[in-house]
């Protein structure tokens, strides 16, 4: 039985290095399939205007929504990400991928192999071909938003084919506005000059 459980008030993910070290205490995937439930409650509360297409995750059996922000810590720009997701066991998926990513630089994000990550927690032989479509797309998502930072939006869309079209900045956080059908996001792709604003 899983025996792991979280404090109400625990609205953060656990560390990454932590998720890694109670899926390796817990043998059966019952008990795995519980925690993964009980970190979908770990989730920052995602404001329910968020819940919109602009933060969509589009190739999701379920719905999901991602939305990222930037900080300035150090001279770093970091990226935060909140996500939700209306099925349990995805919600749970997205805290994994938000453990992952959430908090790092645009490189540092880049340079993180997920694909290891998700192969060391088992998640490849036990997720459904849907989940685990679903899982790349969320992926996917939280690494366009760092291409965008990492490359400065020049020549994205040959680095990024799928997702992004534009963006609306502001002065201390920014985020992508990603929909439509991936042959109508390359041609609608932001034709103005994407993060013209951003401060070089």
């Amino acid at each position: 039985m899983c025996c792991l459980n979280f404090e109400d008030d625990n609205l953060a993910p656990p560390a990454l290095n932590e998720i890694l070290e109670n899926f390796e205490f817990l043998d059966d995937w019952e008990d795995r399939y519980k925690y993964v439930i009980e970190l979908g409650r770990t989730l920052e509360p995602m404001a329910e205007e968020d819940h919109c297409d602009t933060y969509k995750v589009e190739g999701c059996v379920s719905q999901v929504w991602v939305k990222c922000s930037q900080e300035e810590t150090d001279g770093e720009t970091r990226l935060n990400f909140v996500g939700d997701s209306d099925a349990h066991i995805v919600r749970g998926l997205v805290a994994i991928a938000i453990s992952s990513f959430s908090g790092k630089t645009a490189p540092d994000i880049l340079a993180t192999d997920m694909s290891a990550i998700i192969t060391q927690l088992g998640l490849t032989e036990h997720l459904t071909p849907q989940r685990s479509n679903g899982l790349q797309a969320m992926i996917g998502r939280i690494r366009s938003y760092a291409e965008c930072v990492a490359y400065w939006c020049f020549d994205v869309l040959s680095l990024y084919r799928n997702f992004i079209i534009g963006c609306a900045s502001s002065k201390r956080n920014w985020q992508y506005k990603m929909r439509g059908s991936a042959a109508s996001r390359i041609g609608q792709y932001n034709k103005r000059g994407c993060c013209r604003n951003k401060k070089k």
